[in-house]
């Protein structure tokens, strides 16, 4: 069965929670080619920090080819950005719903997006480029395919520059786990993980 996280969400109002199929997400961008590394709470999750994520973070590779790829899958999946009154720099209820990913503006797939299978947040470059984040990424196969995850350093240092609540937070269970890895060594089953919890 998919992986199927809940996690409740409050903005002023109640919501119902959203779910997380993050191997559904995963093999819909590994069917349609699209590379990219992991970043955010699934990543940290394979670092052994508590999470229960709300959406699959991705930094794709910012090739033409890989975009459209990215494009098509999104358009495929019907995602559309998620609304949220709250950001001052997000898009309304009918840009939302008019949403369409141009693959040749990347900034037009720099949104968290709903989907059929749970949220997936593309961060072309908020959590550093594929060509950075790739160069040290951990490498393994969950859900039955390969992926890349940003390494735990990467994590770290985005949760100082970021500096909220919540990357305070991230920050110490962050800290905690790279004294595990000092400790104990790579976990051999790291991937493993994504699909455990």
């Amino acid at each position: 069965p998919p992986l199927m996280l809940s996690v409740s969400r409050i903005r002023g109002w109640m919501e119902p929670p959203p779910f997380l199929e993050i191997g559904e997400l995963r093999r819909s961008l590994h069917d349609a080619g699209v590379l990219y590394v992991v970043t955010g709470s699934v990543a940290a999750m394979a670092y052994g920090v508590p999470a229960i994520p709300r959406d699959l973070d991705i930094a794709p590779d910012l090739e033409t080819g890989n975009l459209e790829r990215l494009a098509r899958i999104l358009r495929h999946l019907g995602a559309k950005p998620e609304y949220d009154p709250n950001w001052s720099g997000g898009l309304s209820h009918e840009q939302c719903a008019s949403w369409v990913p141009d693959p040749t503006d990347v900034s037009t797939l720099d949104h968290r997006l709903v989907t059929p299978h749970g949220e997936v947040d593309v961060v072309p470059l908020k959590s550093g480029s594929f060509a950075d984040l790739g160069a040290r990424a951990i490498g393994g196969i969950a859900f039955g395919v390969p992926v890349r995850i940003a390494h735990l350093e990467h994590l770290i240092l985005q949760c100082q520059q970021w500096n909220r609540e919540r990357d305070r937070r991230r920050l110490r269970q962050l800290l905690e786990a790279r004294v595990r890895l000092e400790r104990e060594g790579l976990p051999a089953d790291i991937t493993e993980r994504l699909t455990t919890r």
